[in-house]
């Protein structure tokens, strides 16, 4: 069953949506879903989902904006999942099992605006994971294990707005030189920088990004990468 859901477009006009809450229902196989095709928000928080598989929403969804798939259990998401929702504005994945991002997760949402995978278990993103995003505003990466941001993940400067925001709070960080490309980037902003805490080298551990975004940042001989 749809209902309605007051929405702020581009133009800041508030409008009714259909959406669907399924929140809560102890969701385990995605597949079993029907979403209707008249549905523009979806909130899928709060099950059992394990598993995004290839393709994970039918046709029928692909008139989504908003995909909340936050709080469940899923580890692993399967090479274009998202393959018919490409007018996904908006993707929150926030609170799940992930470990690692590989480069073709996302494959497709062109038009994706918003993308939260903060508070899961990644170490691991590969080269080129968010460079079809360029529409892309916000990448909340908050709360996670990564220890080094690298610049090939993303498509440098092409970005709709000219910037991306991007939130690594909560991190391991290596202020190192491995993440001196952030401080010559005109294009991304690191949001939240006094509270984002180096993990290492010695030099800047418990030094917040705010502290350290000015200084030389160099690496010990054989860890750069």
């Amino acid at each position: 069953m749809t209902h309605a859901f007051r929405y702020t477009n581009a133009q800041n006009k508030i409008f009714s949506v259909p959406y669907v809450n399924r929140s809560g229902e102890a969701i385990s196989d995605i597949s079993t879903l029907d979403i209707p095709q008249s549905a523009w928000v979806v909130i899928l928080s709060s099950n059992l989902i394990r598993q995004l598989p290839f393709g994970a929403f039918s046709e029928q969804a692909s008139n989504i904006l908003q995909l909340d798939l936050s709080s469940n259990l899923i580890d692993s998401i399967s090479d274009n999942a998202f393959s018919y929702t490409k007018q996904l504005k908006y993707l929150n994945l926030f609170g799940n099992k992930l470990t690692q991002i590989s480069a073709h997760i996302f494959q497709g949402l062109d038009s994706l605006e918003q993308l939260w995978i903060g508070k899961n278990e990644i170490e691991m993103i590969d080269k080129g994971s968010f460079s079809n995003l360029k529409q892309l505003k916000r990448l909340k990466l908050d709360g996670n294990r990564i220890q080094i941001l690298s610049e090939n993940i993303f498509e440098s400067g092409h970005y709709v707005d000219g910037f991306l925001q991007v939130h690594l709070q909560g991190n391991p960080v290596q202020c190192d030189c491995n993440m001196e490309w952030i401080q010559q980037a005109d294009w991304l902003v690191l949001t939240h920088q006094a509270s984002t805490i180096c993990s290492g080298p010695p030099l800047y551990a418990n030094k917040a990004w705010a502290d350290v975004y000015d200084k030389e940042l160099t690496c010990i001989s054989g860890l750069q990468k």
